[in-house]
């Protein structure tokens, strides 16, 4: 089965980092517009957050992400 690279950057972050994100797939969005759910409460921290972003960003590089904003 092949995984589009929003799958691909879920399984990724859960397998090498133990970091779930809800990853949002066609046909709840339009294919080429995948994206992650991310909750962020206010007991986490700043070190938690900084450790989710560094991860979220060696994934991205690791699959060619573009970033976007």
């Amino acid at each position: 089965m092949i995984l589009n690279k929003c799958a691909q950057a879920f399984k990724l972050l859960f397998d090498n980092f133990n970091k779930y994100v809800q990853a949002i797939n066609s046909p709840t969005v339009d294919s080429g517009t995948e994206r992650f759910r991310i909750n962020v409460k206010s007991n986490h921290t700043e070190g938690q957050m900084d450790l989710l972003v560094s991860s979220i960003a060696f994934v991205f590089d690791k699959l060619n992400i573009k970033r976007s904003v």
